[in-house]
């Protein structure tokens, strides 16, 4: 008797993960959710060296591919695009201090208030260079420093129907792998 009100709970816990499942997957397709389609071909990759500007952050040198058609079916108004830097670096105490910064583009007029603001990509299918600046969190409060740190990149570019901006968008990431590189004071 025991054993079989075992299986009957572990089947009913079963059904009630499936039903979950089923859902929430139902409920997504419903709102219309966001969803990374990674239509486009992106790249990125950050220079292996980078300058650490008055001792206050560092600049990287990041490269970013984008194609030239934008556009991707109903998807034709940039609401956004983010070229992101991590920055981890080890300081002569052993101290680890973080950080980052993003070069980014935003345009919210397709939902009704402001416009743009910042500097579009330039996506025409070559590389082009783009300056991170990136500040230490201010929590531990330790500066960055000449030497070497380890950095991480993304780029994202939102793109939206312009008929239905709160509906879905066409969300392109690609990200570069932890790499090294030499900041120089």
């Amino acid at each position: 008797m025991r054993a079989s009100r075992f299986k009957v709970l572990a089947r009913s816990r079963r059904s009630l993960g499936l039903g979950l499942v089923i859902a929430f997957a139902a409920a997504s397709l419903a709102l219309g959710s966001s969803a990374s389609a990674n239509h486009l071909s992106l790249t990125i990759s950050i220079n292996k060296s980078a300058k650490l500007v008055a001792g206050v952050y560092i600049a990287v040198p990041v490269q970013v591919t984008c194609p030239t058609d934008l556009p991707n079916g109903n998807f034709t108004f940039l609401a956004a695009e983010t070229v992101d830097v991590s920055v981890t670096q080890k300081t002569s105490g052993q101290t680890l201090v973080h950080g980052g910064g993003e070069y980014s583009y935003t345009d919210s007029s397709v939902f009704g208030y402001g416009g743009p603001v910042g500097t579009p990509l330039t996506c025409d299918g070559t590389p082009h260079t783009y300056t991170v600046n990136a500040f230490p969190d201010q929590d531990p409060g330790k500066p960055f420093g000449a030497g070497k740190a380890v950095m991480q990149g993304t780029v994202a570019i939102d793109l939206r129907d312009p008929t239905n901006p709160f509906c879905c968008s066409d969300y392109n990431t690609a990200t570069t792998p932890l790499q090294t590189v030499k900041v120089h004071g």
